[in-house]
């Protein structure tokens, strides 16, 4: 009785665990990590001000995106990192522009910046992201 138990239970687990790994990236940690990783961010640096130019391909609009740049020598050691927030709301498919005042290091040959948290917003341009119905077909059609 109690290895039929032990059969019963290694099955039922399997189960779960197929299942699980089948739908893996729709848990909600992995959709908020493509997210985060859909948004590119390219350094232009003159001076001491730092252009930031932010492409956000989400299909949601994001706000506050908080950037960590890494400094870097041309053997590509690590001189400097920063972490600040652009405080802007970027919607979605589109590019924006953020200047940051920063001290570059004099040996920087390279400047590597990547989005580190953000908040997505349930909103798409703009307009609020309003639920697909059954009537809302119906009056568009």
């Amino acid at each position: 009785m109690r290895t039929n138990l032990k059969y019963v239970f290694a099955l039922a687990l399997g189960m779960i665990l197929v299942q699980t790994l089948r739908h893996w990236d729709r848990l909600p940690f992995n959709i908020y990590a493509r997210q985060i990783q859909a948004i590119t961010i390219e350094a232009i640096s003159d001076a001491n001000i730092m252009t930031l130019k932010i492409n956000n391909s989400n299909y949601y609009d994001i706000q506050d995106p908080e950037v960590r740049c890494n400094f870097l020598g041309q053997s590509g050691t690590s001189i400097k990192s920063e972490e600040f927030k652009v405080f802007q709301t970027i919607n979605s498919n589109s590019v924006s522009f953020a200047s940051e005042s920063i001290e570059i290091p004099f040996q920087t040959e390279t400047i590597n910046c990547h989005v580190v948290d953000s908040q997505i917003l349930e909103t798409v341009n703009g307009k609020k992201n309003e639920p697909i119905t059954l009537s809302s077909i119906k009056k568009s059609s």
